[in-house]
């Protein structure tokens, strides 16, 4: 069974992460677009067809894979940023009347 602690969050750690986590994606979206531009500069500078299109392949993977580690980024970005708007000092009055309700004492340990 969860703890107290592990079941509320701290509005001001929610938001830190989500700040920390759209640093992270703004810094993937910039490598993302240099990976871009280096992919049609390698074209042009490889000679090679098989090699041209070993490299384009693998610029490519990588460069989806990346989209859909942003997307990933941006959607937990979004919910950190939800979820600390909504959670609230109201939230934590709400959870000791359960937790006093349940037997325990009512106090909610926000200590994590």
């Amino acid at each position: 069974m969860a703890t107290a602690s592990m079941m509320i969050a701290d509005p001001a750690k929610l938001h830190t992460g989500a700040q920390d986590t759209s640093i992270c994606l703004g810094e993937l979206e910039t490598y993302l677009r240099t990976l871009a531009a280096s992919q049609s500069g390698l074209q042009s500078a490889v000679q090679s067809p098989a090699t041209g299109a070993a490299i384009q392949r693998s610029l490519s993977d990588a460069g989806t894979a990346g989209t859909k580690l942003a997307n990933t980024l941006n959607d937990i970005v979004n919910a950190l940023r939800t979820a600390g708007v909504k959670i609230d000092d109201q939230d934590l009055q709400g959870a000791a009347k359960v937790y006093e309700h349940a037997g325990g004492d009512g106090k909610v340990d926000t200590n994590f």
